[in-house]
């Protein structure tokens, strides 16, 4: 059997984890890859923002539901308050954002860090 030691791939110090690639793109936040801290797995900055409105449009979408029908809005609202806490199974709303600022954070820092060659320049805009 083949066993992965996760720790290799996964840089627990920098949530940004292809931040010290050479071929790391800082302009691009479709290629910053960032560690899904509480989730698990790495996406991209820009799948941290695409799954963070898949999230609210699913809310909003219960909300809708629970407005909609008396009898189950007690279930639609128990499926909205399940994506946003992160004490439930299902509560990886929170934590989205959360990466999504820590990762932005870090580019931050690192854009102000400064630096040359290629991929090394973080618009100020993309933070």
């Amino acid at each position: 059997m083949l066993m992965y030691n996760f720790e290799e791939f996964l840089n627990e110090n920098n949530i940004i984890q292809n931040l010290k690639d050479p071929s790391f793109d800082g302009s691009d936040p479709s290629s910053i890859q960032v560690h899904n801290q509480g989730v698990g797995g790495v996406r991209s900055l820009q799948g941290h923002r695409e799954q963070i409105v898949r999230l609210l449009e699913e809310m909003l979408k219960q909300a809708k539901m629970a407005e909609k029908n008396h009898k189950l809005a007690h279930f639609n609202i128990g499926k909205i308050l399940n994506l946003a806490d992160p004490e439930s199974l299902g509560g990886v709303f929170l934590r989205y954002l959360k990466n999504h600022q820590m990762a932005v954070e870090e580019l931050e820092q690192a854009r102000r860090k400064g630096g040359s060659g290629p991929g090394r320049t973080i618009p100020k805009g993309l933070v």
